[in-house]
């Protein structure tokens, strides 16, 4: 599953979405393992936030702290 299907999914989820099924295209109150095709919407959001870029301004970085940018 690629970002922008894992970020359309996290978006679309009702608070009460524990789990997205791509089989069903639908959001389930309960997390299995017992099915491959549903994905845990706490992992998934985890993956999208280890992806995301952290936006700091000058005030967030200490004084003598070296930046090296991509």
């Amino acid at each position: 599953m690629d970002f922008e299907q894992m970020q359309k999914i996290v978006d679309g989820a009702p608070e009460w979405a524990l789990s997205y099924c791509d089989k069903a295209q639908d959001y389930f109150a309960i997390v299995t393992s017992e099915f491959d095709c549903c994905s845990n919407l706490r992992d998934l959001r985890d993956q999208l936030a280890k992806r995301e870029p952290m936006d700091l301004r000058d005030v967030d970085i200490p004084h003598g702290t070296i930046v090296l940018e991509k």
